[in-house]
């Protein structure tokens, strides 16, 4: 950020702060709005990190264009990139493009690190039609890294709606290690405590 003076670099940093917390509370529409700032502020001093939190920002208000748009040309440059990797898979996810998705996957697990193997089997599981399917690659990418917040997050959804409150309460559980300030969790927890009492 050297061309930045340093009031802008400190409205930069207030910036960022104001985006994380939004997204850490899902509250997606301000992040979009403060993240449009940030971009048209910074067009040429922002990191990987901040134009990826742009395109999960788009994805999750459903602005497909838009995400494709920041992503692709990151994609280009940083294609071995675990994190750009991900949104490259959620992206054609977003545009339906399931067997692209699942072909990247399946040729990339070949010779995957265990960090990119973890998002690839998640990633994977959520494309998968049978529970069994399901099942495996949540556990493959718990066994690649057990700190795996969407594959335990996952797992706990599974066993929530199909009734089994115990183990969905044990996966939620280490989320919640995870992330323990994290109040829709907490508040979910406390559902599964009154359900587990009755």
């Amino acid at each position: 950020m050297s061309g930045l003076s340093a009031t802008e670099k400190q409205n930069t940093s207030v910036l960022a702060i104001t985006i994380r917390e939004a997204v850490r509370n899902r509250e997606w529409k301000n992040a979009y709005d403060s993240s449009v700032i940030l971009i048209k502020n910074n067009e040429n001093d922002l990191s990987i990190e901040q134009l990826l939190t742009h395109v999960e920002i788009c994805l999750s208000l459903a602005k497909i264009p838009e995400a494709k748009q920041y992503l692709d040309p990151i994609y280009k440059t940083h294609n071995t990139n675990e994190e750009v990797i991900q949104w490259h898979l959620r992206l054609l996810k977003a545009e339906g493009k399931k067997s692209d998705c699942l072909t990247l996957i399946n040729s990339l697990l070949q010779n995957a690190s265990g960090k990119l193997k973890t998002i690839l089997y998640y990633e994977r599981s959520t494309l998968q039609n049978t529970d069994e399917a399901i099942l495996s690659d949540l556990r493959q990418s718990l066994t690649a890294n057990p700190r795996n917040e969407n594959a335990l997050y996952d797992l706990y959804q599974f066993y929530f709606t199909r009734g089994d409150y115990r183990k969905a309460q044990y996966y939620l559980k280490q989320v919640l290690a995870i992330t323990p300030q994290d109040s829709l969790l907490l508040q979910k927890n406390v559902e599964l405590e009154k359900l587990l009492a009755r």
